[in-house]
């Protein structure tokens, strides 16, 4: 990403945002994990990824990769 913003991830339960996010700042290529936490999980609960791109000069994300443990 070049210095015009950052890339921020938000983890939602149910299409409502938690307070698990991710941000890669401007100018990176690596994430900050910016809180610690758990998020529970039933049967029938959905889980999304809200990706906002605060950088105006790019247009398009190569691809992110995720690590999930179930416990």
């Amino acid at each position: 990403m070049n210095s015009s913003g950052n890339l921020v991830l938000t983890v939602r339960k149910n299409a409502v945002d938690t307070s698990l996010i991710l941000t890669i700042p401007a100018s990176s290529s690596i994430a900050v994990y910016s809180t610690t936490g758990t998020i529970s999980y039933s049967a029938g609960d959905t889980f999304s990824i809200k990706v906002q791109n605060n950088n105006t000069s790019i247009t398009s994300i190569g691809g992110i990769s995720w690590l999930f443990e179930a416990t």
